[in-house]
C-alpha cells in the first residue's frame, strides 16, 4: 500500500480478506492510497545513447515489483528530459505508467542543446528514481 501524496509506502494488515491502513485523519484531511499486490523494488529507464536534433527518440520507464515483473497496476511517474544547461525539455511532466511501463516518444527541436541529457524518472507511489543519458549532437 501507497500514500500517493507523501510518495510512500504504508503499513497495512490483511487478514481474513480485509486489509487494514492504520492511518490517523485529521478534519478535513485525505490522502490518496495505491494498493498493489507486490511491493515496487525499482525502477528502470531506457533511452537512445545517442539522439540529433529532429529526431524523435523514445523513453520507456518500467516500475518493477519484488519479483522483477513490471506492477500490474497504473503507477504515476514523473519524466524529466534535463538538457546540459539544467532546464526541463518540453515533453517533460507526469504520466502513467499502465501495467508497470510507461513510454514517451519526444522530438527534440532543431535548436535543442547539444551536449549530455539526463532522464530523470521518479515514480510517484514509492518515491524512486532512475536516470538515463543521452548525448544530443549539435544540429546541422
Amino acid at each position: 500500500v501507497y500514500d500517493l501524496v507523501a510518495h510512500r509506502e504504508v503499513a497495512a494488515r490483511s487478514a481474513e480478506g480485509v486489509l487494514t491502513i492504520p492511518e490517523s485523519f485529521g478534519p478535513c484531511e485525505g490522502r490518496v492510497f495505491m494498493i498493489t499486490e507486490r511491493a515496487i523494488a525499482q525502477v528502470r529507464v531506457s533511452a537512445p545513447k545517442t539522439a540529433a536534433p529532429g529526431e524523435d527518440i523514445a523513453v520507456e520507464v518500467t516500475v518493477l515489483g519484488d519479483n522483477d515483473r513490471p506492477i500490474d497496476a497504473i503507477v504515476p511517474v514523473r519524466i524529466d528530459l534535463i538538457d546540459p544547461s539544467g532546464r526541463a525539455a518540453e515533453f517533460s511532466g507526469y504520466y502513467g505508467a499502465k501495467n508497470g511501463t510507461a513510454r514517451l516518444t519526444a522530438t527534440l527541436a532543431p535548436n535543442d542543446v547539444p551536449g549530455l541529457w539526463r532522464i530523470h524518472v521518479r515514480e510517484l507511489a514509492s518515491g524512486r528514481t532512475a536516470d538515463a543519458y543521452m548525448r544530443v549532437s549539435a544540429g546541422e
